[in-house]
């Protein structure tokens, strides 16, 4: 990934964490994880049952 390409990706996360202030903790880590994490909505349904997931900042490969 490009600089400017990893740039605009930081930038547009730190942005989604920003809205998210806003969401339920339920609804923000399930965001997290779908559009930041790469997990599927069953995978997001699953980890909400259980509570782990935290929102964390996307590895190179990872979609957004």
């Amino acid at each position: 990934m490009l600089a400017g390409e990893q740039a605009e990706r930081d930038r547009l996360a730190a942005a989604l964490r920003e809205a998210l202030a806003y969401a339920t903790p339920t609804q923000a880590r399930g965001v997290c994880a779908y559009y930041l994490g790469g997990l599927t909505q069953q995978q997001t349904l699953t980890m909400s049952a259980s509570k782990t997931a935290t929102c964390a900042s996307p590895s190179a490969g990872e979609r957004m």
